[in-house]
């Protein structure tokens, strides 16, 4: 696409994201199987721990708390977000680190695939992402890296970029960071926390990838958690 046209794209939707920002509501109902709460909630802390705090006094499994946040010097949201479930912590686990559902859930998702395993639990991934149009896919090559602890499981991914020649058809984002933590909280419940930043590479204003990304992360957020509530081990997961 020539250049003048990405730009005139980019200034016209920066300036519909202006308009349209004021009137994003903090908190919105979205409809589902169930009916699922999902809340914006404004950066107060860096503190993640506030968050869970906050998330334990108002504990519901249909709850969904979701945050956009400053991230370090980075003009790029962080997003962070957690809920509760009453499956085991090894049946979500298992959702969770399970590839072939990674691409129901998760709807920007083109494609995911294990490059090279190290060992059981670290190996080098690969994923396409498909963003709006008129924006060139995305490329990400990442390590993973799985820690278990006695109450809850860790998954860790960072960008390993160099691990993995560049394809120019792909747009390759080379600043990633994301964590799973998936923590027994009582005997009946555990918490999913997640945390994501990446810089997505090429023109993009950060302005608009930082609205951009909402609609999708809700999305995908809820699938996961309508996906966990009814799977099963006796489902073959």
């Amino acid at each position: 696409m020539p250049l003048i046209i990405r730009a005139l794209y980019f200034i016209i939707m920066t300036s519909f994201i202006f308009g349209c920002s004021k009137s994003i509501p903090r908190k919105m109902f979205i409809s589902n199987l169930s009916q699922t709460y999902l809340e914006f909630t404004p950066y107060k802390s860096s503190d993640f721990r506030q968050t869970k705090a906050n998330f334990t006094r108002q504990s519901s499994e249909e709850l969904i708390y979701l945050e956009f946040v400053p991230y370090k010097n980075s003009d790029f949201n962080q997003i962070r977000a957690n809920f509760i479930s009453q499956k085991s912590k090894e049946l979500v686990f298992k959702i969770i680190s399970n590839l072939k559902l990674t691409t129901k859930w998760f709807s920007p998702l083109e494609k995911v695939e294990v490059i090279k395993y190290y060992d059981h639990d670290n190996f080098l991934l690969r994923l396409i992402i498909n963003p709006l149009w008129p924006l060139k896919k995305r490329e990400i090559i990442a390590c993973v890296n799985t820690i278990f602890h006695r109450f809850s499981i860790e998954i860790k991914i960072q960008d390993c970029s160099k691990q993995y020649p560049i394809n120019v058809a792909y747009e390759r984002i080379k600043k990633v960071k994301s964590t799973w933590l998936i923590e027994q909280i009582s005997s009946s419940q555990v918490q999913v926390s997640y945390s994501t930043w990446l810089e997505p590479g090429g023109h993009i204003p950060a302005v608009f990838y930082n609205m951009m990304i909402r609609s999708p992360i809700s999305k995908s957020l809820i699938a996961l958690q309508k996906l966990i509530e009814t799977a099963s081990f006796e489902d073959g997961v």
